[in-house]
């Protein structure tokens, strides 16, 4: 599908730019083993496994997101993405400010 497509032409790009297929690799390997924890987490919260504080009126809210996944996956998929780059580009100014001191 289109998202396949789109992880395709990520992967051709990466390897245009130089990146050796071994670092690909273990960038997918970190992501994927990073994520799986990630998701385990938001899959428990909305499940109301989690947050054991949270009132029982906020944990049915959550609940009941569930009901609305075509809107809330592509909602939260916004909300991670922002946050990646927004963290991909603290470090990066980071690692530049270390560099000229």
């Amino acid at each position: 599908d289109e998202t396949d497509l789109r992880m395709l032409e990520a992967v051709a790009e990466l390897t245009a730019i130089g990146m050796p297929p071994e670092v690909l690799v273990e960038l997918v390997k970190i992501y994927v083993r990073n994520f799986q924890v990630l998701q385990r987490q938001v899959i428990d919260m909305f499940a109301g496994k989690s947050h054991e504080e949270w009132t029982p009126e906020l944990l049915r809210a959550v609940q009941d997101l569930s009901a609305q996944t075509g809107r809330l996956v592509p909602a939260v998929d916004q909300v991670l993405n922002y946050v990646h780059q927004r963290t991909l580009q603290r470090f990066t100014l980071d690692a530049i400010g270390e560099a000229r001191s």
